[in-house]
């Protein structure tokens, strides 16, 4: 698991530049884009593959770092004892769902 957590680590490196300016550049617009009052982000195809891996990394991150496997994923997370799972665990599927999202948006 220590290997694949470098491995992990080393590629979110090399790409961290540029997924940075991705990031400032999406936040910087989101302010100005609103709909009913919120603001919207508004990404092209090749913007939103990026922001997919984006999110995935961080996905991958969590799971490497709590030890999250099949069996974690399928429980509920007020169910776990440890606060710090919980939260993992809540954001690895709002994170999910972020995703499925963005994926069916860009049928």
């Amino acid at each position: 698991m220590r290997e694949l957590s470098e491995d992990l680590r080393e590629a979110r490196l090399e790409w961290r530049d540029q997924r940075l300016n991705l990031v400032n550049k999406w936040l910087a617009n989101a302010g100005t884009l609103k709909i009913n009052g919120r603001g919207i982000l508004v990404l092209d195809y090749e913007e939103a593959e990026h922001f997919l891996c984006v999110l995935n990394d961080r996905r991958l991150l969590l799971a490497i770092e709590f030890n999250v496997d099949e069996n974690l994923m399928s429980q509920f997370p007020r169910d776990l004892d440890s606060p710090d799972l919980q939260q993992a665990l809540c954001e690895i599927h709002f994170l999910a769902m972020v995703q499925q999202y963005l994926v069916e948006s860009l049928d």
